[in-house]
């Protein structure tokens, strides 16, 4: 009998609610191929039992992951394992080859500059270095499925990851890279905003001048809460869409 990781995801100590934890249970059990896609979940008393939750707590997961786009509902028969629709916002910290591989999307990038440089008053002050401390500075056009959607400006402190631009960013992850040499990904400060597209984006990602882009500012820290990345991400706005769960406290 399959059953779903439960163990660190649903340890009683964690701040985050039984049901978030449920949720992120199964879906840890679909990402590791338990259920493939297209697949019928358990029935749900066979899930209580598993995960020893109550049926009220089970099914509030369920409806987050279909609200997600990872399972869907059909009256009388259970739930499916689906596809979440592309580019959806990822409900947890991962790089764009990650979302991709999670919508299983092809990823793929055209490097329009990858240099080592000295880092400029503002990134100095966003990453908490030094004016002047050498920095990589990785600029990409991202496809999904050979389609260009983002305008992706990275920044990395060379202290945090030596040696990056070894690797060949044109099919390789940001994140595994920098993890390959020594930076860990932990936590993102993130701000989106909407904004026309401007000469360099419309180029880019082949937009009429003034096309609606989604625009994400990330500042990423390791488990010492050190800052490793500096990030900025222009998404077309008619290739890419968020999606997001809120939970109201207290």
């Amino acid at each position: 009998m399959t059953r779903p990781p439960s163990d660190a995801l649903l340890a009683s100590g964690r701040p985050d609610p039984l049901w978030s934890r449920v949720a992120g249970s199964i879906l840890a059990a679909v990402e590791a191929g338990q259920y493939p896609l297209g697949t019928r979940l358990p029935p749900e008393r066979e899930l209580c039992e598993q995960l020893d939750v109550s049926r009220v707590t089970l099914r509030r997961a369920l409806a987050h992951l279909v609200e997600a786009g990872a399972l869907t509902s059909h009256q009388g028969r259970g739930w499916f394992v689906s596809r979440p629709p592309r580019g959806d916002w990822p409900s947890s910290l991962e790089s764009f080859s990650e979302t991709a591989e999670r919508l299983g999307l092809a990823a793929s990038s055209t490097v329009v500059e990858a240099a080592r440089e000295a880092s400029s008053l503002d990134d100095a002050e966003a990453l908490g270095i030094a004016p002047g401390t050498p920095v990589y500075r990785i600029r990409r056009i991202r496809h999904l499925d050979g389609v260009p959607t983002a305008l992706d400006t990275a920044v990395v402190p060379e202290a945090a990851a030596p040696g990056l631009l070894d690797h060949d960013f044109t099919s390789e992850s940001l994140y595994r890279a920098m993890q390959a040499r020594g930076a860990t990904v932990h936590r993102a400060e993130s701000v989106l905003e909407s904004r026309p597209a401007d000469a360099a984006a419309s180029e880019a990602l082949q937009l009429g001048r003034g096309a609606p882009m989604l625009v994400i500012r990330q500042l990423v820290h390791d488990e010492r809460g050190r800052a490793v990345l500096l990030s900025l991400v222009e998404y077309a706005g008619d290739r890419y869409r968020l999606r997001t769960t809120f939970t109201k406290g207290g």
